[in-house]
């Protein structure tokens, strides 16, 4: 049984722009031999130059003037706080000569003999 390579994108949570980038493909016929090695059913050519055409962009046109004002009103908002303070919740003088020479280590877990088991 073949699925569909719409439902499989839907199912996936992904566009097919990002399916053909991960699985590098590059053309409509590439991604036909694709779906067909991993029986699927492909989208419609239609649909493929739909998705895969790029839309193009507005381009808004500013003056230097303009893209320089802008960079000092950004930087009028931005405001430079002091560094905030440490906060002491440990000790500031720890002793040193304590407890130096003894590490800290677990101490072995005793087992049980097998007269001190419980009987069941």
């Amino acid at each position: 049984m073949k699925i569909s390579l719409e439902y499989f994108l839907r199912k996936q949570r992904i566009t097919l722009v990002d399916f053909c980038k991960r699985n590098k493909i590059e053309n409509y016929y590439a991604l036909t031999d694709y779906c067909s090695n991993k029986r699927m059913v492909p989208i419609t050519l239609e649909v493929w130059k739909e998705e895969m055409t790029p839309v193009p962009h507005a381009v808004e046109h500013s003056t230097l003037q303009e893209i320089v004002s802008k960079r000092e009103d950004d930087s009028k908002k931005t405001v430079d706080k002091p560094p905030a303070k440490k906060s002491s919740t440990r000790k500031a003088n720890k002793n040193p000569e304590k407890n130096e020479s003894v590490p800290k280590t677990k101490a072995p877990r005793r087992r049980r003999r097998s007269s001190q088991k419980s009987e069941k």
